[in-house]
């Protein structure tokens, strides 16, 4: 049976680089694919990631588990695709129509051929190219609660935000993706729908 993470950590902090590795392995997938959605560039998101591993490495000893790991380290993996973000944004790489679009291509790229329906196909790739489009904290709150299955509560308390404010970033992006997305979703993100379904609320 796998150690828990909690169990890895307290490996880590005694110096087990073998610790590290299990962590590194576990969850790299998992924060690329959130690092993917902040993103537009998968390089910059990989290098994200990889930073976000390093500060772990170095800050390991300031968990203090008042949170799961999961919902600690992804915090660590947003602010580090915050800072790259920012710093593209200064070059004037991000936030230009042409860099949207680009993302948006490259997750329909990633979306593509998941399955042997080419209708399913067509609206996965759909759905991951309006996600790509979203603004930024859409995008984030959307990406965590209802992709990452984490409850609101933590995706406030990952992004440093209010609960009330996640929420409402929350049913802004499904408001928007129910308009975009209806030729191929029907009425799945329909207004008659609770804001926050129940699998978004699934504990970890």
């Amino acid at each position: 049976m796998p150690e828990p993470d909690e169990a890895l950590i307290a490996d880590l902090k005694s110096g087990d680089l073998d610790a590290y590795r299990e962590l590194y392995e576990r969850h790299r997938d998992r924060m690329l694919r959130v690092a993917t959605r902040i993103l537009p560039n998968r390089a910059d998101a990989e290098d994200a990631v990889q930073e976000a591993f390093v500060i772990l490495y170095s800050k390991v000893g300031s968990f203090g588990g008042r949170s799961s790991f999961v919902t600690w380290f992804y915090r660590i993996v947003v602010n580090a695709c915050l800072k790259i973000r920012k710093k593209r944004a200064r070059a004037h790489e991000i936030g230009n129509p042409e860099a949207l679009e680009a993302a948006a291509a490259q997750a329909a790229d990633r979306a593509s051929g998941c399955g042997a329906d080419p209708a399913l196909d067509e609206a996965v790739q759909a759905l991951d190219r309006e996600i790509a489009l979203l603004p930024l904290r859409q995008r984030t709150v959307f990406s965590l609660s209802m992709i990452e299955g984490f409850s609101l509560k933590e995706t406030a308390r990952i992004l440093g935000l209010k609960a009330g404010t996640a929420r409402y970033h929350l049913f802004m992006a499904r408001d928007r993706l129910r308009v975009r997305l209806r030729p191929f979703l029907g009425e799945r993100f329909g207004r008659d729908q609770e804001w926050i379904p129940p699998s978004t609320e699934r504990p970890h």
